[in-house]
């Protein structure tokens, strides 16, 4: 039997790491966000206000995060976005207010925001010519754990309320955590590769500030991310009002 690549192996950590930081960090607000909200006491707009928390840190730590795995390498920035996938589970559940509710979420935020672009470069690193066809089968395996979230962190609800929910999403959290550290520990020489990766040529030259500038100047660049705000937009109205649309038809009489 051939034996894999360093680049295949670290595709292959990255895909299984994500599927299950994914899962727990999707499990933590699908569907029972919403619902956990409203029952702190939240209104229907303040539950948008928690929902939205999340994505505040995406706005703020996205680029930095990415720049800083250039220029330190991709193996820090994804363990700490792991340490947030794991720890943050374990706050919900001392969570008794709405703001409380807000602070975790924005802090849950943190970890997709910093894990996702770092992860995506680290498999264009070692893709050479399949950089698209590797970010394809990370992106699927990543949507296998938001897939299957909403559907176990239903049933779980249903079995043992919020704590079994935010248990699942710790077990999940660590597991990644641990497949990573494990991997890394074991694979030190291959992972030299990724985590001293580099941009080549003037790229690297180039300040954080300018870096900034060439990026939000960048029309093609600004049209698909125009249309992917779009898309998250509809798609996170969706997800919020959804839960309690239908826990509101099934508590109506018959």
């Amino acid at each position: 039997m051939k034996k894999l690549s360093a680049g295949t192996r670290v595709i292959i950590l990255i895909g299984c790491c994500g599927a299950l930081a994914i899962f727990s960090s999707t499990i933590s607000k699908s569907p029972i966000l919403a619902i956990f909200a409203k029952e702190l006491g939240a209104t229907t707009a303040q539950a948008g206000i928690i929902a939205s928390m999340s994505t505040i840190p995406g706005i703020l730590i996205s680029y930095i995060a990415g720049d800083l795995s250039d220029r330190f390498g991709y193996k820090k920035i994804m363990i700490a976005s792991l340490v947030v996938f794991s720890s943050a589970p374990l706050i919900y559940q001392l969570v008794s207010s709405p703001w409380q509710l807000g602070a975790v979420r924005f802090y849950h935020g943190f970890a997709t925001a910093a894990f996702n672009p770092v992860a995506m470069a680290a498999i264009a690193a070692f893709s050479g010519k399949n950089t698209g066809q590797n970010l394809s089968i990370y992106s699927s395996v990543t949507m296998v754990g938001r897939a299957l979230a909403p559907t176990v962190g239903g049933a779980a609800y249903d079995l043992g309320g919020y704590r079994t929910v935010y248990v699942i999403a710790v077990v999940a959290g660590t597991s990644a955590l641990l497949l990573a550290l494990w991997f890394f520990g074991r694979s030190k020489k291959d992972m030299e590769q990724a985590i001293s990766k580099k941009n080549d040529g003037e790229a690297e030259k180039l300040s954080f500030f300018r870096k900034l500038w060439s990026l939000l100047t960048y029309r093609p660049l600004l049209f698909a991310s125009a249309l992917n705000a779009t898309m998250y937009f509809g798609y996170g109205a969706f997800e919020m009002v959804f839960p309690l649309y239908a826990k509101d038809i099934i508590s109506r009489p018959a």
